[in-house]
């Protein structure tokens, strides 16, 4: 984040300001620009980029009801319509994570670059990343954007329990988080057109699980229409970390980790009993909670959903890629250097032998061979290629981001 993006209040003192040892503060005078959406008039201000370009910023505008209460876990529901002119001046809060921001967090931000062009302008649509457990669209400069004449759009969508928990049922079918997404993607569609943008010349990106989820929304019928380009950095729908395989395990595990005792007897009045017990927990819990033995490398992450109306994926990645199954949209893919510089350093904790146990295990999960152990033995040998017989501490940056950031099916 630049602070030179962001609204800076400047404050100005002159003689005439002091008075019996008082200073008073002066700001400048706002420039607002209006705009009128479905739901009602939103007022933002004209502001400039770090290279003095002018651009309308409108933010914190909310595109669904607040997921609280009974609405939590569910897929969300558009916005209420507003009377009068809403201010759109000021970020609304993140999502909740770690002990922090707020279950009201549904808002989308609009950057607009002034031009006398009466075109309809080229709309990048962004998807922040952070492990489906943290992130936030807040203070993402745009500067780049509307200097090029680009409208940016930023949004939150929910994360960890709240956007990923599901319980495999009709009641907490699962991705929440990428349903807010497909909502938000829907909002753009109708609205965009009131800030002079251009909604069949949409491009979704992201990084990290927001590459995932630009993936997801590549391979989903659910966002068919909805844009006409992708771009996914550092993580599509079929790495290993973006999909978890069991999360009815990690619904009843989050729950034992907060007090709830399951019974055992009925499994549907389980299912009700600890949904009922996760919508009245604090939010602060459920996103500080520690899950002990949780399968897949991310706890709450996107899962496959049983087919319905409201269903985002239901099926594997790899199944809808191979068969077909995918928008018809040009996108691209691709990864940095260094990419696992974290995870190398997470992994330096462990000792050689653990190390080498986990990378092995980790790749042969992948390797498509009958049996484990030709899985087992191709391992051995991807991590010859790697370490040969210098230990686990060569290159290791570089296997971990080969498994698990550059892993890409597509």
């Amino acid at each position: 984040m630049r602070p030179t993006s962001l609204l800076v209040l400047a404050v100005v003192v002159s003689a005439s300001a002091v008075s019996a040892s008082v200073i008073r503060p002066q700001t400048r005078q706002l420039e607002y620009a209006v705009a009128t959406t479905e739901n009602g008039v939103v007022r933002g201000e004209v502001v400039t980029s770090l290279n003095g370009t002018p651009y309308k910023r409108f933010l914190g505008i909310p595109y669904a009801t607040p997921p609280t209460g009974d609405l939590r876990f569910k897929a969300p529901l558009p916005a209420a319509n507003w009377t009068g002119v809403r201010d759109a001046l000021t970020f609304g809060p993140r999502c909740s994570q770690s002990g922090r921001g707020s279950e009201d967090c549904l808002h989308i931000n609009i950057f607009v670059p002034q031009t006398d062009d009466v075109s309809p302008l080229p709309v990048m649509f962004y998807i922040y990343g952070g492990g489906f457990t943290a992130g936030t669209s807040n203070g993402k400069a745009p500067d780049y954007f509307v200097e090029n004449g680009i409208l940016l759009v930023t949004f939150n969508y929910r994360l960890g329990p709240q956007g990923f928990l599901s319980l495999q049922n009709v009641d907490i079918p699962g991705n929440a988080g990428l349903k807010d997404q497909l909502l938000a993607l829907q909002w753009v569609q109708r609205n965009i057109a009131a800030f002079g943008g251009d909604p069949t010349e949409v491009t979704i990106f992201g990084e990290s699980a927001g590459g995932a989820s630009s993936s997801f929304l590549f391979l989903s019928r659910k966002a068919e229409g909805l844009f006409r380009a992708a771009v996914m950095e550092s993580g599509v729908a079929s790495t290993p970390w973006a999909l978890q395989p069991s999360p009815r395990d990690v619904a009843y595990r989050l729950g034992a980790a907060l007090g709830f005792q399951q019974q055992g007897d009925n499994a549907t009045l389980d299912d009700e009993r600890l949904a009922a017990f996760l919508r009245a927990a604090d939010p602060e819990d459920l996103s500080t909670a520690q899950i002990d033995g949780s399968p897949g490398i991310i706890a709450f992450a996107p899962v496959v959903e049983a087919p319905s109306d409201s269903a985002v994926i239901t099926e594997l990645p790899e199944v809808s890629l191979s068969e077909g199954r995918y928008n018809r949209v040009p996108f691209m893919v691709g990864v940095t250097s260094g990419e696992a510089s974290l995870f190398a350093l997470l992994a330096g904790f462990m000792n050689e032998s653990e190390a080498s146990e986990t990378f092995v295990q980790s790749v042969a999960d992948q390797i498509p061979l009958p049996t484990e152990e030709e899985r087992i033995e191709a391992a051995k040998r991807v991590e010859e290629f790697y370490f040969g017989s210098e230990g686990y501490s060569v290159n290791k940056t570089q296997a971990i981001s080969d498994v698990i950031i550059a892993h890409v099916d597509i």
